[in-house]
């Protein structure tokens, strides 16, 4: 046996070792075009798959972080549906036109959440206090307590006004109306729910119409005592969460007949009514959002399609599009669901934060969580520089090959070797005289090279450093000398091709120990490899 799993464990490792994520088919992400424009980082034709956020357009602009040579990327109120939240890392890619595929680039930051704190939202707590729950209402209990608490422990805890309405009979009362989560408040609230008591009746629909009213004079209360309010404060969003176990057979509207089996569902006024309050009522320009979690019962057991119709009339779809109506099958249920929706309200205060080398101009993308595996293709290893090696032609005052090699990510090393057009100064036969000679001549120069601008098409280079030469003039006269170079390079993003301009003054000596003002300026063109 022991072997057996040897055999099976090299056997895994194997097929590991020929197969690598594929985030083509990834389930969360976030991509886009990466340029410079105008001394700007732009991010641009911005796509996403499993996450949302806010942003105004199809493009946004990022900030230099100038320790890493990294630009942030933040995305406002993002929200994802993946189950783990952004408590995962988010992996980087950049597309790879030569090759077809994606490429990992591991030197990245990882993406990062930060909490806004002045996002202002309204919340009403609907709980379902029939004598039918029973014993049960102990977890009901527990699950509101738990709803709070994850609240209170954000930290925008002060700017979310919580107000709770337990419901039975139609004469519910008043309940809690909205106060912010303060410590003094939430101890009031915990102690209002623990005090909470069965009676008969389902009243959701009066119980939802109240706390419509109660969000909306909550609101118009903060701006008439203080009308400046909001503008230190960004509202965010009302919300009502209610709970229940069964079908509302008590609330009445004025005026209307005791409930009959052909009313009592979508036929019902109250219900009616309530759907059209919560399609027309705004605050602040927008619509209350509705949850509902609901136990299923005998009451709702074998007509679960028709009371999803029911449910889905009184709540609001999700920025997915989904409506956020949650059946459980028992109450131990109730806490999980009731987190679910907590994580759906907080995690619209996040700003998520992403990274993108300076350099990696082009299409990149981020994802989230495990990825299918794809095929290995044997690929160039993906570094950080530029281009590893290069090799072609100089011109200028200077005539002959080059070649340039990236020692590290900034420092390059050039060698170029020709014929190079300058006045000499020699001693000869003991006489000193000056012409312009032609010089075989090898140069050897050390740069510091850096992005500084980056299109579509490739990016821009700036470099400098210090090199020797060594030669020979066509007259025999040997020279040597030191020098410095500076100049600019543009290194092509989907052809292996650079350009280079550069000069380069400098100190000469000749074989007498003559020296001269030594210079060249010169184009060069090279081919990556």
């Amino acid at each position: 046996m022991k072997k057996i799993s040897i055999v099976v464990l090299s056997f895994l490792s194997l097929l590991s070792a020929v197969a690598q994520e594929d985030p083509s088919k990834a389930q969360y992400y976030i991509d886009g075009y990466y340029e410079m424009r105008n001394g700007q980082y732009i991010l641009s034709d911005i796509k996403s798959r499993g996450i949302t956020f806010n942003l105004p357009n199809s493009w946004t602009q990022g900030v230099d972080n100038e320790y890493d040579d990294q630009i942030k990327f933040v995305f406002p109120d993002a929200q994802t549906s993946y189950e783990r939240g952004f408590n995962e890392k988010f992996k980087f890619w950049v597309w790879q036109d030569s090759q077809h595929r994606w490429l990992r680039e591991k030197e990245v930051n990882d993406g990062s959440i930060s909490h806004v704190t002045n996002k202002f939202t309204c919340i009403m707590l609907l709980i379902d206090c029939s004598r039918s729950i029973g014993t049960n209402f102990i977890t009901v209990k527990q699950s509101a307590k738990q709803f709070i608490n994850m609240l209170y422990r954000t930290p925008n805890h002060d700017n979310i006004h919580i107000g709770i309405i337990g419901f039975n009979t139609n004469n519910n009362n008043d309940g809690y109306s909205p106060e912010p989560l303060t410590q003094e408040n939430y101890d009031k609230i915990i102690n209002y729910i623990d005090n909470l008591g069965l009676a008969n009746g389902t009243a959701l629909y009066k119980a939802m119409d109240k706390a419509i009213d109660q969000i909306e004079s909550h609101i118009n209360a903060i701006e008439q005592e203080d009308p400046s309010f909001f503008e230190n404060t960004e509202f965010e969003s009302t919300h009502i969460v209610s709970f229940t176990d069964g079908i509302d057979n008590t609330s009445r509207l004025p005026g209307t007949q005791n409930l009959t089996a052909d009313n009592s569902w979508e036929n019902n006024p109250y219900y009616i009514h309530i759907v059209n309050k919560l399609n027309s009522v705004r605050v602040k320009g927008s619509l209350i959002s509705s949850h509902l979690v609901v136990v299923n019962n005998d009451e709702i057991r074998g007509f679960e399609r028709q009371y999803a119709r029911l449910a889905n009339g009184i709540t609001s779809k999700n920025d997915s599009g989904v409506y956020q109506y949650y059946l459980v099958n028992d109450f131990s249920e109730l806490g999980k669901e009731f987190s679910k929706i907590v994580d759906a309200l907080t995690t619209r205060w996040h700003d998520l934060q992403l990274y993108i080398p300076q350099n990696r101009v082009g299409r990149v993308r981020w994802t989230l969580g495990p990825l299918e595996q794809a095929p290995v293709v044997k690929v160039k290893k993906e570094t950080t520089k530029p281009y590893r090696s290069s090799f072609g032609v100089i011109v200028g005052n200077y005539f002959g090959l080059s070649s340039k090699t990236f020692l590290s990510k900034y420092f390059a090393l050039q060698v170029d070797a020709g014929l190079k057009r300058r006045s000499v100064e020699c001693s000869y036969g003991g006489y000193q005289h000056t012409h312009m000679d032609n010089i075989w001549e090898a140069d050897v120069n050390f740069m510091f090279e850096k992005s500084f601008s980056m299109s579509r098409i490739g990016s821009w280079n700036w470099f400098a450093g210090i090199g020797t030469s060594l030669g020979l003039t066509l007259s025999d006269c040997f020279k040597t000398g030191l020098n410095t170079i500076g100049g600019i390079e543009y290194i092509f993003d989907k052809v292996p091709v650079s350009l280079q301009v550069d000069a380069r003054p400098g100190y000469g000596i000749a074989i007498d120990d003559e020296s001269f003002f030594d210079w060249a300026l010169t184009f060069s063109a090279r081919w990556h490899f």
